[in-house]
């Protein structure tokens, strides 16, 4: 039916200017936030259970819940602090529990998840509270990219599907920027200095705001490498990308973005490097659009600049308004935080420091605890055991991507892959997304021509 196919079109629309709408609300009551998380999982959970998952409820309903992971963190309105990861594991285990099929159980992962168990009993828990304060922490993480591995792995999934899961990523990542965007100041009135900046994330952690913004980039520009449409407009899709580019920049926090940017351009040139001759045809984008997809991307990022008064470009290339390096390391203590946990790794090694232990090795040598690494993290706090679980969270989708026999399924996996593990590299497991993404790139795409599909 005509309107059917009309309604149908412009429902993404509606759901993405609903999801604006929401942030303009929730930033006047901020409670409002918690209705919404727990209206999307109770809600989730529910078409989950009586559907027995047959639409991928489980997945698209995390996806969202990802995705709007900061805002509900920003907000402050009484959900548990880790309460993404907690929605993601509630949601995608009712779904294996409720399918009706044959699931393959990937071994490796079992391995994977034995020798994080070590590293819990090596620390002296006298204190109840620190344990449960530790182990949700540190392992809470870990425990997202489990069970998102069991879930995904060797999922089927067919583009209209994978469309759906792109999109509620989508709401999730507007809720925040409209979110950010209400409650920062004017841009270009902010004081912007030499390191991330909390105003114009809105008064949050730049880091996982900016990661945030990275899937929203990483997502839109996924699809346009594909030259399928997200929403019903191609322009939408590139406005889109252009906000949370600009949005991503203003919070001089790098790491988000530059891991979006990587991740495609790891996933393009995977492609290259294994099926040359597929190139054209998976990508579907001719030169002259790759040329405007940059131009779009040094567009943003000289707006940026400009109206940040060249704090972008000096945060980024790590100069001074005179042009003179100012940071020997430009990691920001990334590799102190490393070479911490490599010391911690040679004085513990067999069984480590225990889960959360190289906190405290972090504070002596550095003067603070916290970690942005999650791999070094785990040979500190697992010794051994955190160095062969370390080789499976690599070896493991390399080994998966050389088996896969189409190229669009190592598109996905690489893509999706690489920007898991490029987050766990600056901004550890704090957020859901890394262990979610990771276990994402493990499904089977089917690629069937959709009406999205444009030649």
């Amino acid at each position: 039916m005509p309107g059917k196919t009309l309604l149908s079109d412009f429902r993404p629309l509606i759901l993405l200017a609903l999801s604006v709408l929401v942030a303009v609300a929730t930033v006047k009551v901020s409670k409002i936030a918690l209705l919404v998380g727990l209206g999307i999982l109770g809600y989730g959970w529910l078409q989950t259970f009586l559907h027995r998952n047959r639409n991928g409820e489980a997945h698209l309903y995390s996806a969202l819940i990802v995705g709007a992971e900061v805002y509900f963190k920003m907000s402050f309105a009484g959900l548990p602090w880790e309460f993404a990861k907690i929605a993601t594991w509630i949601l995608l285990l009712t779904g294996i529990l409720v399918e009706r099929r044959k699931r393959p159980i990937p071994l490796i992962m079992v391995i994977y998840a034995l020798l994080l168990i070590p590293g819990i009993f090596a620390r002296d828990w006298s204190d109840l509270l620190q344990f449960k304060h530790d182990l949700m922490m540190n392992l809470s993480g870990e425990l997202t990219l489990i069970i998102a591995v069991f879930y995904f792995y060797k999922r089927p999934i067919g583009m209209e599907e994978l469309l759906a899961f792109g999109r509620m990523l989508i709401y999730g990542v507007t809720l925040m920027a409209a979110t950010v965007y209400l409650k920062a100041p004017d841009y270009a009135q902010i004081a912007y200095g030499g390191g991330s900046n909390f105003a114009a994330s809105g008064g949050f952690g730049p880091n996982q705001v900016s990661a945030i913004f990275g899937v929203g980039v990483f997502v839109t520009g996924f699809f346009l490498l594909q030259n399928v449409r997200l929403f019903l407009y191609r322009w939408i899709d590139l406005s889109l990308l252009i906000i949370f580019s600009l949005q991503g920049l203003f919070t001089l926090s790098r790491g988000g973005l530059i891991a979006a940017w990587v991740a495609l351009a790891v996933s393009a040139l995977a492609i290259y490097l294994f099926n040359p001759k597929q190139v054209l045809g998976v990508l579907k984008v001719s030169p002259l659009k790759i040329l405007l997809l940059a131009a779009l991307v040094v567009f943003a990022f000289n707006e940026a600049d400009t109206i940040s008064g060249g704090a972008v470009s000096r945060r980024y290339f790590n100069v001074d308004q005179y042009g003179e390096q100012i940071k020997e390391d430009y990691s920001t203590h990334r590799i102190g935080v490393v070479e911490s946990d490599l010391k911690t790794f040679k004085n513990f090694w067999i069984t480590g420091a225990g889960v959360g232990g190289g906190a405290f090795y972090r504070e002596e040598d550095l003067g603070f605890g916290a970690t942005h690494v999650e791999f070094s993290r785990l040979l500190a706090d697992h010794g051994l055991p955190g160095l062969f679980a370390l080789i499976i969270m690599f070896a493991f989708p390399l080994g998966a991507f050389f088996r896969r026999p189409d190229a669009r399924q190592r598109l996905l996996l690489a893509g999706f892959v690489s920007l898991a593990l490029l987050t766990m590299s600056h901004n550890a497991m704090r957020l859901a997304m890394p262990g979610f993404f990771y276990g994402f790139g493990f499904v089977l795409l089917h690629w069937q021509r959709t009406e999205r599909d444009e030649p």
